[in-house]
Formats: C-alpha cells, structure tokens, sequence
C-alpha cells in the first residue's frame, strides 16, 4: 500500500514538472501589460504615458516596478490613451499577438488636458 501511494505521488510530481503552470494575479498580468504598453506605444518612455493620462511619472513608476497596483479606473484609462480595447489590460497576451497602439501625441494629451481642466 505504501508502495502504491509513493510510486502515485511520483507520478504527480514527474507530471506537475512536466506541465510547469503558473497561475497569474491581476496585478502581475496588468503589469506584464503596462510594461508591453510603455514599450509599444510610448517608445519605453513611461513619463509619455503618465502625461497622457494626467498622472504624475512616479505613479507610472511605481506601476511598473510593482510597488503600486493598477487599479481599475487606472487600467481602463491606460487601455483608452493606448488605444486598446476595454478590458485589454486584464488578459494574458500571446508574445506574437498583434497589438495596435493608437498613442496621442504630446499635443494632443496637453490639449485635452486643457480642456477637461
């Protein structure tokens, strides 16, 4: 009997490093996808992307070094300046996916700026 339970936990264990899967936060997908963001569409420029958004680059820092989650609202307003669709941010993308990015330049973020204020 105890044989049987060694040589099963084997096998469990053989499987489990065979088919490595990891389970992924919110935060760690966000993350992954704001940095893929900054890359993309800010040309890894992340104080482009903060001033987009009306934000202060440390918060966009923080973001990107984990120190800070991204919130919903936050996420939805990256997705929108970035030109992605709703909800983009909080799925695992593939690598090789096409992504297109529709950033505003610098002139256009300060006009809206301007006028929301």
């Amino acid at each position: 009997m105890k044989g049987d339970v060694r040589a099963m936990q084997k096998v469990l264990l053989v499987g489990a490093c065979e088919f490595p899967m990891r389970f992924y936060s919110i935060s760690d997908i966000r993350r992954e996808n704001l940095i893929d963001v900054i890359q993309r569409c800010c040309d890894g420029n992340q104080s482009r992307l903060a001033e987009s958004m009306c934000v202060q680059a440390s918060v966009v820092s923080r973001w990107v070094k984990g120190r800070r989650t991204v919130g919903n609202a936050s996420a939805r307003r990256i997705e929108q300046v970035s030109g992605q669709p709703k909800y983009w941010l909080d799925m695992k993308h593939d690598s090789l996916s096409e992504k297109i990015c529709s950033f505003p330049s610098s002139r256009v973020a300060n006009e809206k700026r301007h006028i929301n204020a």
